[in-house]
């Protein structure tokens, strides 16, 4: 939430949109209504899969500034709707975002990093597209579900055939 207060002082048409819920959606609100910010911020709750697909679908940028995370599939959903994302180098975040070629990663709490990230990605239409593209390609090519179940049976097949069943 820090981070938003320092992109709005460069960028006045921007909109932050929460979507999900969660017991942290009254302090968010309390932090806007005191930095005076809740025209720049939305949060819709939880959504439909219909509803998030659209709302990524009309956004230009995806964040996710998580201090730990396992495999987040919203990444792999915002990367299918050829976003670029910043998020933060934890969990699986690394071997799903390139820094500097499909996405950008900042320090977990660097609100001041992060800010400058999304500045710049603002600033820079040409690379946030080429970002969203390169995403685009990287879900084709390794997230399609005709691929992951392809290695899915590869690997299944090579554990079947190294156990000696008797």
């Amino acid at each position: 939430m820090k981070t938003i207060p320092l992109v709005i002082e460069k960028h006045k048409k921007v909109l932050f949109v929460f979507v999900g819920g969660g017991g942290e959606e009254e302090v968010m609100l309390s932090f806007c209504r005191k930095e005076k910010i809740q025209e720049y911020v939305k949060f819709t709750g939880f959504l439909s899969s219909k509803a998030i697909i659209q709302i990524l679908n009309s956004s230009d940028i995806f964040v996710l500034p998580s201090h730990s995370e396992g495999f987040p599939n919203v990444i792999l959903e915002a990367m299918a709707a050829g976003l670029p994302i910043v998020s933060t180098p934890v969990g699986a975040i690394p071997e799903i975002i390139e820094n500097g070629e499909n996405g950008l990663l900042v320090k977990p709490k660097d609100h001041s990093a992060l800010a400058e990230k999304l500045i710049w990605l603002i600033e820079n239409e040409q690379v946030r597209k080429k970002m969203g593209i390169r995403n685009i390609e990287k879900i084709q090519m390794n997230y399609d579900l005709k691929i992951v179940a392809k290695i899915f049976d590869e690997s299944y097949q090579k554990i079947v055939s190294k156990k000696n069943f008797h």
